[in-house]
């Protein structure tokens, strides 16, 4: 369907220029859908956080997962988006930006795996039981696309970077 409504825009309008969307929705679509998949990246995921209080991964439920059916913890949290929400709660917004930040960085820099659609509906943002300071946690959710840096990526990728703030 995807196919057909990119070829009838290109019919309709020939300066469009989003040709490319159907071959991404055709290699993207099915590993998203599949839920062994998406559980198996939750739970590598889980891992590599599992030592970082501030950082949340639902637990997956193995007995209960298929590869049309995913059964997690659930977990509490509100979405990044909702900033008037998150000062109403007394969380740090600079220290939860920072918290963001270390995360993906983590994941690109020293994990090299890389969870490939973060935007806001995929990030809840709850505080941190008894804090005084607004001190933040981050629940990562959707875990069906992920991207893998390979180590050569990683250390150019940190050239770049390097090279950019010096």
């Amino acid at each position: 369907m995807i196919e057909v409504a990119v070829d009838i825009a290109k019919w309709l309008f020939p300066d469009f220029k989003y040709g490319w969307l159907a071959e991404e929705f055709r290699d993207k679509l099915p590993r998203e859908l599949d839920f062994n998949r998406e559980a198996s990246n939750c739970k590598r995921c889980g891992e590599m956080f599992k030592n970082n209080k501030r950082v949340k991964v639902p637990k997956v439920y193995d007995q209960f997962t298929t590869n049309r059916t995913l059964v997690m913890s659930f977990e509490t949290g509100i979405s990044v988006a909702h900033v008037k929400e998150m000062h109403r709660q007394g969380i740090d917004l600079r220290k939860l930006a920072q918290l963001i930040s270390e995360t993906f960085s983590d994941m690109i820099f020293k994990e090299g795996f890389v969870h490939a659609d973060p935007h806001p509906g995929n990030m809840f943002v709850r505080k941190v039981e008894g804090s005084t300071k607004g001190e933040a946690e981050i629940v990562l959710l959707d875990h069906g696309i992920y991207t893998e840096l390979p180590k050569a990526t990683r250390l150019a990728y940190n050239r770049l970077w390097r090279g950019i703030l010096s």
